[in-house]
């Protein structure tokens, strides 16, 4: 995340079962992105939750989930020891969640469960509005 830093970020997080529950979203937010142009302005990863994962079950759940990302077209981390279910993040253990982070790194939307129209059409307009909000200078840059 702190590499992402001056962008604005979209985290999906999200445990097996529930990989698939916003896959229409992933896809549209995907075509959003590539048809604004905004590569260079948004960052999106998924997060995979693979705690409790070990041992040769790790190498098969790492493939499952590089090839899926790959159908969205997006950066792919994997949560081995459920980081993101720790503050300052306090992700759930259990469903898909997306967050979006604006320019400074701060959380400025979460929901975890299936999002429908309504959803999507209020995380498009946050989506909008941080694209619209310039990151604060440095104190370093400011000098």
């Amino acid at each position: 995340m702190s590499q992402a830093r001056g962008r604005v970020v979209v985290v999906f997080y999200e445990n097996r079962e529930h990989a698939r529950d916003n896959e229409d979203f992933k896809y549209t937010l995907a075509q959003f992105i590539r048809d604004n142009q905004l590569q260079k302005e948004i960052n999106v990863y998924a997060v995979a939750n693979l705690l409790g994962v070990d041992g040769l079950s790790r190498e098969i759940a790492r493939g499952i989930v590089r090839a899926v990302a790959r159908s969205y077209g997006i950066d792919l981390l994997m949560d081995w020891e459920g980081q993101l279910q720790r503050p300052p993040f306090l992700f759930p253990n259990d469903g898909s969640t997306i967050a979006l982070f604006d320019r400074e790194g701060r959380l400025r939307y979460r929901f975890t469960g299936r999002i429908d129209t309504s959803k999507q059409s209020e995380i498009f307009r946050l989506l909008r509005r941080l694209l619209r909000t310039q990151s604060t200078p440095s104190a370093s840059s400011a000098r």
